[in-house]
């Protein structure tokens, strides 16, 4: 009975050529299947907000050119503020 070991010993397989072949590709494959996600994900938000900002832009101008075609004109502000200061005065 003073032979027992008080914890089971793992015993230990060589791997063969081919299986760590093998076992080098499923690594190789997950961290490539990881940037592919990662790089996929970054895209899809990208064209996300792209997609939006475009239908933003196009809905702005749809009612400028609404306003415009009501009678609207456009002018500047102050006599030399920028360009993006601008009211809305209508024609009486």
């Amino acid at each position: 009975m003073t032979d027992l070991r008080p914890y089971h010993e793992r015993q230990s397989a060589p791997l063969s050529a081919g299986a760590r072949f093998i076992r080098g590709f499923t690594r190789i494959g997950a961290v490539v299947a990881v940037l592919i996600g990662l790089v996929g994900a970054s895209a899809s938000i990208m064209s996300a907000v792209s997609t939006f900002n475009s239908a933003t832009d196009r809905r702005s101008a749809e009612c400028i050119a609404r306003l415009a075609r009501a009678g609207w004109t456009f002018k500047k502000k102050y006599e030399y503020g920028s360009a993006s200061t601008t009211e809305l005065v209508p024609v009486v």
